[in-house]
């Protein structure tokens, strides 16, 4: 799927605060954060219709073996953090806590 913009739709929070609880739920205090980000956490922003989650992590080694089931059990799949040629929404990015995007995990539903 290629993403479009769209205007801003009222669901977007209500969405994410319905993954954030899912995601907690499953993932338990591995994940640190859990955090809606991107351009559909702006309010009244006009914005691709994909949520992007963060989840910040102490470690990513532990946590790529620990969260695939959690994660796919909700449906997503690991991917490649690069890998950018089907998006579908929403996306769970995993983080390790305080550092930089470029060490990531990325799941996709």
């Amino acid at each position: 799927m290629r993403p479009v913009v769209v205007a801003y739709r009222a669901d977007w929070p209500d969405r994410a605060a319905t993954l954030t609880a899912s995601l907690r739920d499953r993932l338990g205090p591995r994940a640190e954060r859990i955090e809606h980000i991107g351009s559909t956490s702006i309010p009244g922003m006009a914005a691709k219709d994909i949520l992007d989650m963060q989840v910040s992590v102490a470690g990513l080694a532990e946590a790529a073996s620990a969260f695939d089931e959690p994660l796919a059990g909700l449906g997503f799949e690991r991917v490649p953090y690069d890998d950018y040629s089907d998006i579908k929404d929403p996306v769970v990015d995993v983080v390790i806590a305080a550092e930089e995007w470029a060490m990531a995990t990325g799941w996709r539903a």
